[in-house]
């Protein structure tokens, strides 16, 4: 199952009591017995004197973050049981399909059925153990948000200094580098943070909290498209088909890859193709742009065109003779240009139209807060632009839901509510809006205190802690509000890189990365730790590399009521000049919620008390992560006032989120839970006649894989696609006729005795693919047979005894002992494996299990990485890559720059492979060899080799560590512990030195801090 079936496939251990209601609004139709409260009760205390620094529990800007573990126990949500939302059901199949006091049953991810008050279920429809939750709200179908760039999300609005006329025109001021530009490339860039994945489920996560469940503009990368809500441009619904460009249409080397892309499309290869078009105001330049595309050929039904501000009626009246749709970003065009695309335009011509964010350097937190200011500018234009024609609330609901659908091909799942649908969903409350509202007047107005549970895939991601409690148990964290709401949110998952990532700890690593620090950049970026830069080394480098300057920055909060600057840039640009106060209409839709309920988290009230009563304020502040305000009032209550005898006491002083980032870290200390389990492998089918028809009708067998791999004559191949997608030619449509025995195969034109042979052959070993789209099996070989997967990675990380280990590196790399020689024995599947001396069942499980979240590296990647290295040089590439010299020499100039040194200023790094591609004399074979070569690098010792003689020294102790280096207890326990091996004694049989910085970098609890206060130490250490 991928990301195209199901969002999220994750079992869960654990339950704990936590309700901010005394009656939860859910119910099991099959009541269990969820908590046993006692176990909880006499579970063993650990002492409150440590130092152990809690992940990530902090306040940032005004929001206050807690995250609750719990113990082991069995949750209550599970996709086959599904759910049933209660509450007014608004379909978006038409403006009056609204259905007061409906139900939804939710099972295995889509819709079963819809039905109103009173009403029963179809005939053959069976809610099971289904649960009940009654929303009291509004059910929409969830939010798409057509055009946004994810990976900018952490940074706040930005304040343009001019007013611009196109596109190409603001990237050029400083400032734009030094509040966009370049806390961007510090933060994503693989050379310095790496935090690509962090910054990316950030940005998703502020959609998710509005309503969002469906995003474009996230990078393609492994670990980020299928993170939280679904991206549009990753693998969805079975298949892959949209397209964008970002980047000029007028750029020519881009152009020579129209063709090939026209054929594509020609083909069925294409849904949606989404560009940057005409993003200027009138009569620019840009405007030139909508006729180059039309030359390209590019103008067709697939065209999304993201904001086209500078196109007028006859342009838009082309895009509507064609089918071709419009994004509009409102928000983001009155800041920099003052004024906005004509939608009523666009849509009096036929054009659909979908609104979106853009990004939030211009633009709303969410969906929530973009149809807002779309609906003020719509009235503000109807009553002053002559000409113009207003758009109705319905609309505007259309604009988020239905078209963007639409306008990827999506109708068929998502984008309304009904039956056989994804149940991709949005709840908000009805109660804390204005009486006699529509619905779509109620989506306009409400705002992010009002979402009650955000759905994908039918899988409960966010909302009321009442309504997701229940739901989600053992997998919540709680995000409280200055503004008096507090929400609940999962976004962890086993089946992804960083998956295990808490969202605490998620804000924290961002937290201070936005710093933007000197010294703690230094310990963190590539090129300082592997040239063992010292500190004024980096600040010169720093200076030159990001001569504009960079400011320390916190995360944008994610909550627009907690962003104390968001409405009064939004009001104080003069380019936009907005005429209405947006603040004090979002302020009057949210009303006043009043103080934060009290969270029960289930924690004795003694604990707490013991707990709050001895802590110090270092120790609250440190490691709690409460404010140092709070931390202060805590503290000088005990010492003025006595002990604390009651919660009460605590929640007169300070507010109940402050209590409940305590509760949460002291749950932590004593119920850490390890990180959800990945999904499990599919169940293969069994039989010939099975594994055939299962591999003719899964989406990956194309005509290539028949043609090709199977070795299917041609017609025939083509003969049996056909049949299957039928009459319109796409796979995972209406029409798609799945061959149900093989008769039926055989019954295919061009098909008979010798292709079926062919064809049986070919199934018998294909694999049905797993939820992360690979095979469990090969995924298992590739990491075997990577060159980064060394004797130490098998040892140390995937735990397997060391015989094994030595046994299967000595069987890969053949005689020689040398990976990539001529005698290389790579593993073709697993009985080579289990044929390896030493290696048995326990060995298999536990590489079975180290696989499920082993991800190939990017092949891309791991050569940029390679070429950018110091330590690739001239003599390197000529001797032990093999490459022409003249390409070689052009390859270091390139890289290093006028200077010819390399680490100085003028360094020109490669930022991908087509700027290598175009350095003189590096071609098709020059690439190959680099290619093949870039996976040993990886695999090659790096770092100063003194922090390893450092740390292998008798001499340096788990106290030296801590007292001189100033490490902390748990990464100073494990080295020591590495080094000195099982039986804890240092000069005995079984030490375990460290050869390799990666490999210290390797032992638990060390980072990247840690990794650069070592290498520092070790450069002044003298051995005694």
């Amino acid at each position: 199952m991928s990301n195209t079936e199901s969002r999220r496939k994750r079992p869960f251990s654990g339950c704990m009591k936590n309700s901010i209601e005394n009656e939860p609004l859910i119910s099991k139709l099959n009541p269990v017995t969820l908590f046993v409260q006692a176990a909880l009760d006499s579970m063993a205390r650990v002492r409150y004197s440590g130092s152990m620094k809690s992940q990530g529990l902090l306040v940032f800007l005004c929001t206050t973050l807690c995250v609750f573990w719990a113990s082991e126990a069995a949750a209550t949500w599970n996709a086959a049981d599904g759910l049933i939302l209660k509450g007014d059901v608004v379909t978006m199949t038409a403006e009056a399909a609204v259905i007061v006091g409906g139900q939804v049953l939710i099972q295995n991810e889509k819709i079963v059925a819809v039905i109103g008050a009173g009403q029963s279920w179809p005939t053959g429809v069976n809610p099971g153990n289904a649960q009940v939750v009654d929303t009291g709200g509004y059910i929409f179908p969830g939010m798409i948000n057509l055009h946004n760039h994810t990976a900018y999300n952490t940074l706040p609005l930005w304040e343009a200094p001019k007013l611009y006329s196109n596109r190409y025109q603001w990237t050029t001021p400083k400032s734009y580098s030094t509040y966009v530009n370049y806390p961007k490339k510090l933060l994503t860039d693989s050379n310095y943070y790496n935090l690509t994945i962090e910054t990316c489920k950030y940005g998703e996560v502020k959609g998710l909290v509005g309503g969002d469940t469906g995003i474009q503009g996230t990078p393609g990368y492994k670990g980020v498209m299928d993170m939280l809500i679904r991206n549009v441009e990753s693998k969805n619904f079975g298949q892959d088909k949209v397209y964008q460009r970002g980047l000029s249409i007028s750029d020519t080397r881009w152009q020579v890859t129209v063709p090939k892309f026209l054929a594509k499309a020609a083909a069925g290869g294409v849904d949606a193709w989404i560009v940057h078009l005409s993003e200027g105001v009138d009569e620019d330049p840009s405007h030139l742009e909508f006729a180059t595309l039309k030359d390209l050929n590019m103008l067709d039904e697939w065209t999304v065109a993201i904001h086209a501000t500078a196109l007028d009626a006859l342009d838009f009246a082309e895009m509507g003779d064609v089918g071709a749709k419009v994004v509009w970003s409102p928000i983001s065009n009155m800041l920099l240009y003052g004024g906005t695309t004509r939608v009523d335009l666009a849509m009096a011509a036929g054009v659909s139209v979908s609104l979106a964010t853009d990004w939030s350097p211009s633009g709303a937190k969410n969906l929530l807060g973009e149809l807002k200011v779309a609906w003020e500018l719509n009235s503000h234009f109807a009553a002053n632009m002559a000409g113009y024609t207003p758009f109705d609330e319905y609309t505007l609901a259309q604009m988020v839901t239905t078209n963007p659908a639409a306008a990827l091909k999506w109708t068929q799942w998502v984008g309304s509510i009904e039956v056989g649908k994804y149940a991709d969903i949005f709840v908000f409350d009805k109660a804390s809006l204005p009486a006699g509202l529509t619905p779509y007047q109620a989506l306009i107005k409400t705002t992010v205190r009002d979402v009650k549970l955000v759905l994908v895939s039918g899988e409960p991601l966010y909302g009321d802690v009442n309504l997701m409690q229940p739901l989600k148990e053992a997998d919540l964290e709680v995000i409280c509000s200055t503004a008096g709401f507090v929400k609940a949110i999962d976004v962890t998952r086993g089946d992804i890189k960083k998956g295990e990532q808490t969202w605490a700890t998620l804000v924290e690593t961002l937290t201070q990365a936005m710093k933007f620090d000197a010294a703690h950049m230094r310990q963190s970026f590539k090129q300082s730790l592997a040239e063992g830069w010292t500190q004024q080394q980096f600040n010169s480098w720093f200076a030159t590399k990001f001569s504009k300057g960079v400011v320390p920055m916190t995360p944008d909060p994610i909550y627009v009521t907690d962003d104390p600057v968001f409405f009064q840039r939004l009001q104080a640009s003069t380019n936009a000049s907005f005429p209405f106060n947006l603040e004090s209409l979002y302020y009057s839709f949210l009303g006043n919620s009043g103080p934060t309920a009290s969270i029960d988290l289930g924690l004795p009230e003694g604990e707490l008390l013991t707990f709050v009563n001895s802590a110090s304020a270092a120790l609250l502040t440190g490691d709690v992560g409460v404010s140092a305000a709070d931390a202060a009032t805590i503290t000088n209550y005990a010492a003025t006032s006595g002990a604390f005898t009651s919660k009460a006491q605590i929640l007169a002083l300070v507010n109940a989120c402050t209590v409940a980032v305590i509760e949460s870290y002291l749950i932590k200390l004593n119920d850490p839970v390890a990180p959800p389990d990945p999904p499990d492998p599919p169940d293969q089918p069994v039989g010939a006649e099975a594994k055939l028809l299962a591999m003719l009708n899964h989406v990956s067998t194309t005509l290539e894989v028949l043609d090709i791999d199977a070795g299917l004559n041609k017609k025939a191949a083509t003969a049996l696609i056909n049949y299957r997608n039928g009459p319109d030619g796409a796979y995972g449509t209406a029409d798609d006729n799945y061959f149900d025995s093989e008769a039926e195969v055989d019954a295919v034109s061009y098909v008979g005795p010798s292709a079926l042979a062919q064809l049986n052959a070919f199934a018998a070993t294909w694999k049905l693919q797993g939820a992360s789209g690979s095979d469990p099996e090969q995924n298992l070989l590739d990491f075997l047979n990577h060159a980064t997967t060394t004797l130490t990675v098998l040892d140390v990380d995937v735990g397997l005894n060391k015989n094994a280990a030595l046994n299967l590196i000595a069987h890969r790399n053949g005689l020689d002992g040398t990976l990539g020689s001529a005698d290389d024995n790579l593993f073709d599947d697993l009985d080579e494996v289990d044929a390896v001396k030493y290696v048995g069942p326990a060995a298999l499980l536990v590489l079975q299990t180290y696989t499920e979240n082993w991800q190939k590296p990017d092949e891309n990647t791991e050569l940029l990485d390679f070429v950018n290295d110091s330590g690739a040089t001239l003599v390197f590439l000529d001797d032990s890559v093999g490459l022409n010299s003249l390409a070689a020499n052009k390859i270091i100039a390139h890289r290093d720059g006028p200077d010819g040194a390399p680490g100085t200023a003028d360094d020109d790094l490669f930022d991908t492979i087509e700027e290598l591609d175009a350095v003189p004399y590096v071609g098709a074979s020059a690439l190959a060899k680099l290619f093949a070569f870039a996976p040993f690098w990886a695999s090659m010792p790096k770092g100063p080799p003194k922090a390893a003689q450092f740390l292998n020294h008798e001499s340096v102790t788990v106290a030296y560590l801590t007292s001189q280096v100033g490490l902390k207890t748990p990464a100073a326990s494990g080295l020591i512990g590495h080094r000195n091996g099982p039986d804890g004694e240092l000069g005995t049989v079984d030490d375990d030195p460290f050869d390799t910085l990666n490999e210290v970098d390797a032992v638990k609890y060390v980072g990247s801090v840690t990794l650069g206060l070592l290498v520092d130490h070790a450069e002044q250490w003298v051995a005694p």
